[in-house]
């Protein structure tokens, strides 16, 4: 089965820094696939070029077997609409009510009329328990809720694709806990395509499906979670067994 995303030969620098030196990576379609690494090592500029917003210097990026790499204006926009994207402080606007966060992407989109938009913005806050909370602001919720509120908005769209790039910045480990579930029960019930940034492990082997270990520009490991605990690679062994020590 053709990957849903493949990395060929992706290589990307800036100026003197190589980020990403020949990466070859598949994500496969209806998963969650984890892109662990320390901070700063090129886990954000991977997300982006999957989403188009950065153009590799050589390689390919495929999406359902098409190289999305080389396309531009049009086409570029069409493939961009088939993704969500959470940031990792939720990017939600202060001034707006959790319903007006959540129906941004469809009133930008101009493609719904306002009943319309009313009918999948109550529908998508049934789903995720904000019903009761759709007036209210940002500033009036718990830190919980808005990454509810954030995920309600990127599922508004109906992608085929979330990605998620540190979506439990900032949070304890019982909340860190909540959000990883939150994805992944939602991850089933509407079986999006998940890539989780994250540096939070052993967290994110409960959920993913897949794991791929950025260093060095390079990744040096990809396969099941339970692979990567046993993985005999040093650098690989050194990220993973602190999170085992309580470190």
């Amino acid at each position: 089965m053709t990957p849903l995303i493949q990395f060929v030969n992706v290589s990307k620098s800036f100026g003197t820094q190589t980020v990403l030196s020949q990466i070859n990576l598949s994500i496969d379609k209806g998963k969650i696939t984890a892109i662990i690494g320390k901070s700063g090592v090129g886990k954000s500029v991977m997300l982006k070029h999957m989403i188009g917003l950065l153009k590799p210097n050589s390689g390919n990026i495929l999406l359902n077997g098409k190289d999305i790499s080389k396309l531009s204006g049009k086409e570029s926009r069409q493939i961009r609409q088939k993704f969500s994207y959470m940031f990792q402080n939720m990017a939600l606007f202060d001034s707006m009510t959790v319903y007006e966060n959540i129906a941004l992407p469809l009133q930008e989109r101009r493609l719904l009329k306002k009943n319309q938009i009313d009918q999948k913005v109550m529908a998508i806050s049934k789903k995720l328990e904000l019903e009761d909370i759709t007036n209210k602001y940002p500033s009036q919720i718990s830190g919980g809720m808005k990454k509810r509120v954030a995920l309600a908005r990127a599922l508004i769209t109906d992608p085929e694709i979330i990605l998620f790039d540190e979506p439990t910045t900032g949070l304890d480990p019982i909340r860190k806990h909540a959000v990883f579930k939150m994805i992944s029960k939602n991850q089933q019930a509407f079986n999006y395509t998940a890539v989780i940034v994250t540096h939070e492990i052993p967290d994110i082997f409960y959920i993913a499906h897949q794991v791929a270990f950025l260093e060095n520009a390079r990744i040096l490991y990809h396969g099941k979670p339970e692979g990567i605990e046993t993985c005999s690679i040093p650098v690989v062994k050194q990220f993973i067994e602190p999170a085992y020590n309580g470190n």
